[in-house]
C-alpha cells in the first residue's frame, strides 16, 4: 500500500505508583525495639526484685538474731575467759545455749557461731556443726559494724546456703561486742526468687506482646487508611488524566475543524477563480483538436486537455477535503458493502496481476454508516494497496468481530497488501494532508478516507512492516445487531 501513515494514538497508561506499606517495616523495627525494651525491662526489674527479696529476707533474719542475742546474751559473754579454742565461760555457754534454742525457731538456720571482739571464735552450735570455719575477712568486716551476707552455692549436700555475719552491740556501749555467725539454708528463699523471676519475665513478655499488638494494630489501621487514600488519589489522578486527554482531543478536534474551515474557504475561493479559466482553456484546446492536423501541435493540445482535467480533479479533491461532510448513516450489511466496492477494482486487479482475497465470517452484524462515503473511503484504501503492488501480489480484505457477547460489538475490516511496506517516518506522516510519495499523488487520499470513516463513527489505523501494509477500519454494530 502506498505509504499512508499511522493514526494510532499513543495512549498513556495510567499507572499508579504503588505506595509501599509501612507494616512490614514496622514489624521488623517494632520487634527489635519492643523486644530489646522488654529484655532490658525484664533484666532490670528481675534484678531489683531479686535484690529486694534477698535483702528483706537477710535483713529480717539478721535483725531477729540481733534482737535474740541482746535478749539472751551479755557484753561480758564475748570476753575470752575459758581454756581451749572456744574460750566462753560455762555461764556464757549456758546463755549461748538459750540464744541457740531461741534462734532455732527459724528452721533454715543450719549453724550458729559466736566471735569475740577480736574475731576469735567463742562458741558454736556443737550439736549441728562442732567445727567453726568462719571467714576471717567477713568477721572483721562485721566487727566494723556492718552486716555481711555471702551466698554460697554448690555445697556437697547440694544446698544453697547463706553465711550471715551479724555485729552485736549492747545498750550503753559504743563498740561492737562480738559477731554472731549464722549459716542459713537459702533454698526456700531462692525458690521464691526464681518463682518471682519467672513471673516477672512472663509479665514482661506479655507486656511486650501487648505493646507490640497495640502498636501493630495502630500501624495496620493507619496503613489501611493510607492505602485507601492512596487508591482514591490514584483513581482521581486517573480520572483527571482521562479528562485531560478528552479535553486535549476535543481541543485538537476544534483546531482541526477551524483549520479545515479556513482551508475550505481558501480552496473554494481558489477553485472559483480558476474554474472558469480552466474550463475555457480546455474548451479551446478541444476545439483546436478538431481542426488540428497530425503533427507536433496535436500532442501539445492533448497534453493541455489532460493537464486541465488533472487540475480540475485536484481542485475537486481539495474542495471535498475542506468542506464539512454530510453523511446519511443507515444500517448496512458490511459484507455486501465491501463486496460491492470490490467489484469496482476487479478490472484493475486483473490488469496488474493482483489476486483479490475476500474472507468474511458468517452472520456479520449490520453497522450504521453512509454507504457512499464508506465506499469512497474503501476504494481509496484499496487503490493505495494496488499502487503498492504494480508487479502483482495479493490484496486481502478480511473482517472479524471483537467484544465477545457484549453489545454493541466491534467489527474490524482489514485491507492488506503484500507490497514493500513503509518506513517508520513515512508511516508517522501518512495522514498529513498533501504528504505523498507518489509522483502524481495529491497527498489527500488517506486524509479524506479517515475523515469519511470518522464521520461514520469508525476509526482508521495503519500498520506496516516488511511483509506489507495493513489498513484497519474499526466500526461498531447497530444496537439491534
Amino acid at each position: 500500500m502506498v505509504p499512508p501513515g499511522d493514526d494510532a494514538k499513543g495512549r498513556a497508561d495510567g499507572t499508579t505508583s504503588g505506595m509501599r506499606s509501612p507494616t512490614r517495616q514496622f514489624v521488623a523495627s517494632a520487634l527489635l525495639t519492643v523486644g530489646g525494651s522488654t529484655l532490658l525491662f525484664g533484666l532490670v526489674l528481675a534484678h531489683f526484685v531479686e535484690r529486694g527479696i534477698l535483702e528483706r529476707e537477710w535483713r529480717s533474719t539478721a535483725e531477729f538474731l540481733r534482737v535474740t542475742g541482746r535478749a539472751h546474751l551479755r557484753s561480758e559473754d564475748f570476753g575470752a575467759t575459758g581454756p581451749g579454742p572456744l574460750a566462753a565461760s560455762p555461764e556464757s555457754q549456758d546463755r549461748f545455749e538459750d540464744f541457740a534454742r531461741q534462734a532455732r525457731m527459724l528452721p533454715e538456720v543450719l549453724r550458729l557461731v559466736a566471735y569475740d571482739g577480736r574475731g576469735a571464735p567463742l562458741w558454736t552450735d556443737a550439736e549441728r556443726s562442732p567445727q567453726p570455719q568462719g571467714n576471717a575477712d567477713r568477721v572483721r568486716h562485721a566487727l566494723g559494724g556492718e552486716t555481711d551476707v555471702h551466698l554460697e552455692s554448690g555445697t556437697p549436700q547440694g544446698q544453697e546456703r547463706v553465711e550471715l555475719y551479724v555485729p552485736l552491740t549492747f545498750a550503753g556501749e559504743g563498740r561492737v561486742a562480738g559477731v554472731l555467725e549464722a549459716y542459713v539454708d537459702a533454698s526456700r528463699v531462692m525458690t521464691t526468687v526464681r518463682r518471682a523471676r519467672l513471673t516477672l519475665w512472663a509479665l514482661a513478655l506479655l507486656s511486650g506482646i501487648a505493646l507490640f499488638t497495640a502498636l501493630f494494630g495502630i500501624v495496620w489501621r493507619a496503613s489501611r487508611t493510607l492505602r485507601r487514600q492512596h487508591a482514591a488519589l490514584a483513581q482521581r489522578a486517573e480520572q483527571l488524566t482521562q479528562a485531560n486527554a478528552e479535553l486535549r482531543a476535543v481541543q485538537n478536534e476544534l483546531v482541526t475543524a477551524e483549520r479545515f474551515a479556513a482551508f475550505g474557504e481558501i480552496t473554494a475561493a481558489v477553485a472559483h477563480g480558476l474554474g472558469n479559466p480552466l474550463a475555457s482553456i480546455r474548451a479551446t484546446a478541444q476545439l483546436a483538436l478538431l481542426d488540428a492536423p497530425e503533427g507536433p501541435l496535436r500532442p501539445s493540445l492533448l497534453q493541455i486537455v489532460a493537464d486541465t482535467d488533472r487540475l480540475r480533479e485536484r481542485m475537486r479533491a481539495l474542495l471535498d477535503f475542506g468542506r464539512p461532510i454530510e453523511q446519511r448513516r443507515i444500517p448496512v450489511a458490511l459484507e455486501a458493502a465491501v463486496r460491492h466496492a470490490c467489484e469496482q477494482i476487479q478490472g484493475r486487479c486483473a490488469a496488474q496481476g493482483v489476486r483479490l482475497d475476500l474472507r468474511f465470517p458468517e452472520e456479520l452484524p449490520k453497522v450504521r454508516l453512509d454507504p457512499a462515503r464508506f465506499e469512497e473511503a474503501f476504494l481509496c484504501l484499496a487503490g493505495n494497496g494496488l499502487d503498492a503492488m504494480p508487479a502483482g501480489g495479493v490484496l486481502s480484505v478480511t473482517a472479524a468481530m471483537e467484544g465477545g457477547e457484549r453489545r454493541p460489538r466491534t467489527l474490524c475490516v482489514v485491507v492488506a497488501d503484500t507490497g514493500p511496506g513503509m518506513s517508520t517516518t513515512i508511516l508517522a506522516r501518512a495522514f498529513e494532508p498533501f504528504f505523498t510519495t507518489k509522483l502524481e499523488g495529491s497527498g489527500l487520499g488517506l486524509a479524506v478516507a479517515r475523515k469519511l470513516l470518522e464521520g461514520s463513527g469508525g476509526r482508521l489505523q495503519l500498520e506496516s512492516d516488511a511483509q506489507g501494509t495493513r489498513a484497519i477500519v474499526t466500526l461498531t454494530e447497530t444496537e439491534d445487531g
